[in-house]
């Protein structure tokens, strides 16, 4: 699910998320140029945010949980749709915490098998009625291991594959 069109100017300061998350009242505005199933929260009612992707920054007004951890599972950095996906959690105050603490068995063996191996992993979810596929990728920077980026993108029930061979 993406956000539809060039936002206007008002929608520049606001972050697009799934009305799942949304934590205002307000209803979806036809001038803001998105699918119906998005709604948005202004920037400024993420008032706890430490980290980097809060700049205004294309992390911050796409529609996709985006973390961050280090070569050591400490998560570094959220934007705004992960900390509304783990608001229950902890939100941002997850920042600076180990990744392996927020899951359980046996979750946490195959994540801590992963920080050793460097594999990428890739499934989907369904949490509260909603579909998410879920890529755990890791990051190298000159060929050094620095953590992993998990992305959780909404997807619809039914999704259509193309083979492009």
């Amino acid at each position: 699910m993406l956000v539809v069109g060039r936002p206007n100017r008002i929608s520049l300061t606001r972050c697009f998320l799934p009305r799942e998350l949304r934590t205002d009242n307000e209803t979806t505005s036809q001038s803001l140029h998105f699918r119906r199933e998005f709604s948005y929260i202004p920037t400024a009612q993420i008032s706890d945010r430490r980290d980097s992707m809060a700049n205004d920054h294309w992390t911050s007004t796409i529609a996709v949980a985006i973390t961050l951890t280090d070569a050591n599972g400490i998560i570094t950095d959220m934007n705004p749709a992960s900390i509304a996906t783990f608001a229950a959690d902890g939100g941002s105050g997850l920042i600076g915490t180990n990744v392996l603490d927020c899951h359980p068995e046996p979750s946490r063996t195959k994540l801590a098998s992963m920080y050793k191996t460097h594999q990428p992993n890739h499934y989907t979810i369904r949490k509260n009625g909603h579909r998410k596929i879920i890529h755990q990728i890791p990051l190298f920077k000159e060929q050094l291991f620095e953590g992993y980026v998990e992305i959780s993108i909404p997807i619809p029930d039914a999704l259509p594959h193309f083979d492009r061979d």
